[in-house]
C-alpha cells in the first residue's frame, strides 16, 4: 500500500511538473513531419491537379502539417527562455544524432547498400557539420546561442520585444532565401516563443477559435497553391509562386503555427492512461526524426518498402498514406525506446564501474 501510494504521488508530481499539452504537441508535430516527408518523397507534391481528389487532399495536409517544424522551435524557445544552458543536453543530442547516423551507416554497409569511401565516412561520422540532418544542425546552433538570445530578450521591454519580432521577421522574409531552413528563421521563432512564455503564459486562449483560424489558414494556403499554379501554367504570370504561402517563414504558416501552439499550451489532460502514453512517446520524437529521415533509410523506405509512388493515381492513396505514416511512426518509436533503454543500461553500468573504482581507490 505504501509503495503504491508513493508511486501514485510521484506520478502526480511528474505530470504536474511537465507541460503534457506541449509533450502531446511534440508527438503530434512529429507525426505531421513524417506525413510531410511521405507526401514529398512519394512524388505526390510534384503534381498540382485540382481534378485529382488525392492530390487536393495531399496539398491540404501539406498546408495543415507544414507548421510542425515551426512548432518544434516554438516549444523549445518557450522552455529555454527560463532555463539555464545545459552543455549536457547539447552533448546528449549530438550523441543521439551520431548514434543513429553511424549505426544505420554500418547496417547499410553490411547489407551492401552503402559503400565505404571518404565522402560517406565524413557524412555519417560528422552528421551535424555536414548537415546530414538540416534541422539538427540549425537547431543545435540555435540552442548554442540561446544564452545570448536570453540576455537580449530579458533586457528589453515587452513593447520592444514585439518591435524586435516584427523587424526580425521582415528582415528574415526579405533576406532569407532558404524559405525558413536557416538559423535566422529559428531566431525569429525563438523570439516569438519567448514572448508567449514571458507575457502571454497565464492567458487562456479560446481553443475553438484558435482551431477555426488554423483550419481557415490551411484552406487559404491550399487555395493559393492551385490558384497561383493555374495562373502560372496558363502563362498569365511568368514565374511559379504557388509555394510562397507554404514556406516556413511565410506569414500564413507562422500564424498557423502560433495558433496550434496556443491550443496545446495550456491543454489540461486528466486521463492517466493518456498521460502515461504521452510520457512514453514524447522522449522518442527526436529519435523518430533521426531514423526515418536518415538519407540511407529514406532512399529505400518510400520506393522499395512502401512503394508509395505506385499509388499516385489511385483513390486508395490517402488510406495508404495514413497507414504508412502511422506505421513509420510506430516502428521508429519502438526502435528509439529500445535505444533509450540501451543508453540507460550503458549509463548504469558506467556509473557502477566508476563507483566501484572510486571505492577501491
Amino acid at each position: 500500500m505504501g509503495r503504491d501510494f508513493y508511486i501514485k504521488n510521484m506520478e502526480q508530481v511528474v505530470y504536474k511538473n511537465r507541460k503534457l499539452g506541449l509533450d502531446l504537441l511534440r508527438i503530434t508535430s512529429m507525426v505531421m513531419i513524417v506525413a510531410l516527408h511521405f507526401f514529398g518523397n512519394s512524388g505526390m507534391l510534384k503534381i498540382c491537379d485540382e481534378k485529382s481528389i488525392p492530390n487536393v487532399c495531399a496539398w491540404i495536409f501539406e498546408a495543415a502539417f507544414i507548421v510542425a517544424v515551426n512548432i518544434y522551435v516554438l516549444i523549445s524557445s518557450y522552455f529555454l527562455i527560463n532555463s539555464d544552458f545545459k552543455i549536457k543536453k547539447l552533448v546528449k543530442l549530438i550523441i543521439e544524432t551520431l548514434f543513429y547516423s553511424v549505426l544505420i551507416f554500418i547496417i547499410f554497409v553490411i547489407i551492401g547498400k552503402e559503400e565505404i569511401n571518404l565522402k560517406s565516412l565524413i557524412s555519417n561520422f560528422f552528421p551535424i557539420i555536414t548537415k546530414k540532418y538540416w534541422f539538427i544542425t540549425v537547431y543545435l546552433a540555435m540552442y548554442s546561442i540561446s544564452p545570448l538570445l536570453n540576455i537580449v530578450i530579458k533586457n528589453i521591454t515587452q513593447k520592444n520585444h514585439k518591435i524586435m519580432i516584427v523587424i526580425l521577421y521582415i528582415i528574415c522574409f526579405i533576406l532569407d532565401e532558404s524559405r525558413g531552413y536557416s538559423l535566422y528563421w529559428f531566431i525569429v521563432l525563438y523570439f516569438v516563443g519567448a514572448y508567449i512564455r514571458l507575457y502571454k503564459d497565464d492567458l487562456i486562449f479560446n481553443k475553438i477559435k484558435c482551431i477555426e483560424i488554423y483550419f481557415l489558414i490551411t484552406i487559404i494556403v491550399t487555395i493559393s497553391k492551385f490558384l497561383i499554379y493555374n495562373l502560372y501554367s496558363t502563362g498569365i504570370i511568368k514565374n511559379d509562386y504557388s509555394m510562397v504561402f507554404y514556406h516556413y517563414n511565410s506569414i500564413t504558416i507562422l500564424l498557423s503555427s502560433i495558433f496550434v501552439f496556443l491550443v496545446f499550451k495550456n491543454l489540461n489532460i486528466k486521463n492517466n492512461i493518456i498521460k502515461k502514453i504521452i510520457t512514453i512517446l514524447a522522449p522518442s520524437t527526436f529519435g523518430v526524426y533521426l531514423i526515418h529521415e536518415n538519407s540511407n533509410i529514406r532512399n529505400i523506405l518510400y520506393n522499395d518498402i512502401l512503394h508509395s509512388n505506385n499509388y499516385l493515381n489511385s483513390n486508395k492513396y490517402i488510406a495508404i498514406a495514413f497507414l504508412s505514416i502511422i506505421s513509420i511512426y510506430i516502428v521508429c518509436t519502438i526502435i528509439d525506446i529500445c535505444r533509450i533503454r540501451l543508453f540507460k543500461l550503458v549509463s548504469y553500468l558506467y556509473n557502477k564501474i566508476k563507483y566501484k573504482y572510486v571505492l577501491e581507490k
